[in-house]
């Protein structure tokens, strides 16, 4: 079953707080993006909305090495060539 962004957040919220300098929000962030990871057309929108760049972010600079390993997590689900949808 696929996440409706539209109906839950307003756009790119999810994104935002990805990309938030409050390094508390990011474990939750992380945590999140790497759960919509799991289904194709979640990971698909993470694409559409920016997060891949929030998630390099996390994955790279974050001081929560927790965030850096969800962050991880959720780019190799977006990208390991289990969904045809790039």
């Amino acid at each position: 079953m696929s996440f409706d962004f539209s109906k839950s957040w307003r756009r790119g919220t999810l994104i935002s707080l990805a990309q938030s300098d409050a390094e508390d929000v990011h474990e939750t962030a992380a945590g999140a993006l790497w759960n919509l990871a799991f289904n194709p057309g979640n990971a698909f929108r993470v694409v559409e909305e920016g997060g891949v760049s929030a998630l390099v972010r996390l994955c790279s600079s974050s001081v929560s090495k927790m965030a850096c390993f969800m962050s991880a997590l959720a780019l190799a689900y977006i990208f390991d060539g289990r969904y045809l949808i790039f």
